[in-house]
């Protein structure tokens, strides 16, 4: 396996594992991003 598909592949495992973790916690997850720039990911966590 190539470093570009093993990259590839822990992304794809990447999201739904974060997710899993921040509804967990009382958070959401979501992704923000435009045309031709950078995606930001953006999370909250239930304070206390």
């Amino acid at each position: 396996m190539s470093n570009e598909a093993s990259a590839d592949m822990s992304m794809d495992l990447g999201h739904p594992i974060t997710k899993d973790i921040a509804e967990a916690h009382g958070g959401r997850i979501w992704f923000e991003s435009r045309f031709g720039e950078e995606s930001t990911i953006c999370f909250t966590l239930a304070h206390g």
